[in-house]
């Protein structure tokens, strides 16, 4: 005689979820009606969202440090531009010219040839 099938566990795994209740209204009127309720609330919500956005820009950049840089491999790819900083290390407060602190600061950026 044939034995009898198993009868196969519970199922355990993969399941559609439960289903949560419906809260809302129906809309009435035609189904124009609608679009153009959601076109209205796209709008609002999206003027909202672009003052948020704008308000934003730019604050997530980073500022340019003066401090000497590094490469990748941790070697030094030049001194500070700052004349005090290159004083405060003992260097000529400006690369390649023999002045003070005070002369440095009394020279107008941009009129030096940078060949």
């Amino acid at each position: 005689m044939a034995k009898a099938p198993k009868k196969s566990p519970a199922p355990n795994g993969f399941e559609e979820a439960p289903q949560s209740s419906f809260e809302g209204a129906p809309l009435e009127g035609s189904v124009a009606d609608w679009v153009k309720q959601l076109e209205a609330d796209a709008e609002a919500s999206g003027v909202e969202t672009q003052r948020q956005i704008a308000s934003k820009a730019g604050k997530h950049r980073k500022k340019v440090e003066i401090a000497a840089s590094k490469s990748a491999r941790g070697t030094s790819m030049g001194g500070s531009t700052d004349p005090k900083t290159r004083a405060a290390a003992g260097l000529n407060p400006v690369a390649g010219m023999d002045t003070t602190l005070e002369e440095a600061a009394s020279l107008q950026a941009g009129t030096a040839v940078t060949a």
